[in-house]
């Protein structure tokens, strides 16, 4: 519960600054939380920053059925 309550308020600063981030992702069946899929921009010292990462955070029961793929072109789009 903590690291959500972390998580939540850092998500919506980067969407407030930046115009996009990482989303709750849910399946469109039931509507049930499998993870966190988005855009999130980094700048830390590396020889490929600073960038934008297409991020996702998935269950491992939902692993290898599309739904990063899936996630990832809608956060794109």
């Amino acid at each position: 519960i903590e690291q959500v309550n972390d998580f939540i308020p850092m998500v919506n600063n980067h969407q407030a600054k930046h115009g996009y981030t990482v989303w709750a992702a849910d399946l469109k069946e039931t509507g049930e939380l499998i993870g966190s899929i988005g855009l999130y921009y980094v700048d830390w010292e590396s020889h490929f920053t600073p960038a934008v990462e297409i991020m996702w955070r998935l269950g491992s029961v939902c692993w290898a059925k599309g739904y990063a793929t899936e996630g990832a072109k809608a956060a794109l789009e």
